[in-house]
C-alpha cells in the first residue's frame, strides 16, 4: 500500500527517484505504462469512431460510398504521433526549465517520471469506456471530402476549365485530386459548419447547399488519344462507380435532433481534465526534483498545458 501511495505522489515519487541506486527498473516501468496507456488511447478513438458514431454521406452521387471513417493502421500511426507528441512538449519544456533555473540535468530520473505521468491517461481512458459505451449511437454527414487518385468509371461529366465549360466522357476520368463538399448556391462557398449549435441550423444549411465538385490533375480517354486538364471545377454529370487510393481529409456534422447526452459530455471532457492531471503531475514532480519554486511550477504548468492545448493533443 505503501509503494502504491508513492507511486501516486508525484512528489514522493521523485524523492524516491532522487535516492535510487538503479532508475533502470521504473525506467522500464514507466516504459510499460506509456505502452499500455497508447494501446488504451487506441482502441477507445477505434471503438468511437467505428461503434459509436453512424457517418453517411451528404454529398449527392456518393451516397453510396464507404464511410471514411479511419482505418485502426490510420488511428494507430496518429494516436502514436499523438502521444509522441506529448512525451516531447513534457520533456522538452521541463527540460529548458531545467536549463534556465541552471539546475543538474537528472534526464533519466525526469524521463522516468514523465512515463509514469501517463498512467493518468490510461486510467481515465479506461474509464472513460464504459462512460461512452452508455450513449447511443450518434449519425454524422460527411460535408467535406478530399480524394487521392481518384477513379470515376463510366463518367460523363462537365465542368469549368480554364478553356472554359467542358464536357467529356470515358470509361475511366482520373483526378489527381478530388475535392467534394457542400457549397451555398451563389457562390460555392463552405458553410462555416462549427459555429453550428442546433440541428435546425444543420437541417437549413443542408437545404440550402449544393454537391461542390472540384478536380485536378485530370487525366481522360477518347477516340482521339489521351488527354488532360489540370483543374476542372463545379463539376456536374454522372458515373456508375468512384474508386479512390487514399481519403486526404475529411469534415463531418453532428445531423442529429436529440439533446447531447450527460455521457457524451463527460467523455468530451476528459481529454483536458486528463492532460491537465498529467501536466500537474509532472510539474509537482519537476519541482521536487530540482527544487524549484512554486512560481516556477505553475510557469511550467502554465505553459506546458498550453502548448499542448495549441497542438491539438487535449482535444
Amino acid at each position: 500500500m505503501r509503494a502504491v501511495i508513492e507511486f501516486l505522489t508525484p512528489g514522493r515519487f521523485a524523492d524516491t527517484l532522487l535516492k535510487a541506486e538503479r532508475i533502470w527498473p521504473r525506467l522500464l516501468r514507466g516504459i510499460a505504462i506509456l505502452a499500455a496507456a497508447t494501446l488504451a488511447l487506441i482502441y477507445s478513438s477505434y471503438y468511437v469512431l467505428h461503434d459509436k458514431i453512424d457517418v453517411k454521406y451528404a454529398l449527392s452521387g456518393f451516397e453510396n460510398l464507404p464511410a471514411p471513417i479511419p482505418s485502426f493502421e490510420e488511428i494507430t500511426a496518429s494516436r502514436i504521433i499523438h502521444i509522441s507528441v506529448a512525451l516531447a512538449v513534457i520533456f522538452i519544456g521541463l527540460r529548458v526549465l531545467v536549463y534556465f533555473t541552471g539546475k543538474e540535468g537528472k534526464n533519466q530520473a525526469l524521463l522516468t517520471l514523465i512515463l509514469h505521468s501517463f498512467l493518468i491517461l490510461l486510467a481515465l481512458t479506461l474509464i472513460g469506456l464504459p462512460i461512452i459505451a452508455q450513449a447511443p449511437k450518434v449519425p454524422f454527414l460527411v460535408v467535406d471530402v478530399t480524394f487521392m487518385n481518384a477513379t470515376m468509371h463510366d463518367a460523363s461529366i462537365t465542368g469549368l476549365s480554364e478553356q472554359g465549360r467542358i464536357s467529356l466522357a470515358s470509361n475511366t476520368i482520373n483526378a489527381r485530386y478530388l475535392k467534394i463538399y457542400k457549397g451555398f448556391q451563389n457562390n460555392y462557398t463552405r458553410p462555416n459548419w462549427r459555429v453550428m449549435q442546433s440541428f435546425e441550423e444543420v437541417d437549413k444549411v443542408l437545404k440550402n447547399t449544393v454537391t461542390v465538385i472540384n478536380m485536378s490533375e485530370v487525366k481522360w480517354v477518347s477516340e482521339d488519344g489521351e488527354h488532360t486538364l489540370p483543374v476542372l471545377n463545379a463539376v456536374k454529370g454522372n458515373w456508375s462507380e468512384i474508386t479512390y487510393e487514399d481519403v486526404l481529409s475529411r469534415g463531418f456534422v453532428r445531423y442529429d435532433a436529440g439533446e447531447v447526452t450527460l455521457a457524451e459530455r463527460v467523455f468530451s471532457m476528459l481529454p483536458i481534465f486528463t492532460w491537465a492531471l498529467v501536466t500537474f503531475y509532472n510539474v509537482v514532480g519537476f519541482k521536487k526534483l530540482y527544487e524549484a519554486s512554486a512560481k516556477v511550477a505553475a510557469i511550467a504548468w502554465i505553459l506546458i498545458f498550453f502548448i499542448l492545448f495549441v497542438a491539438g493533443i487535449t482535444q
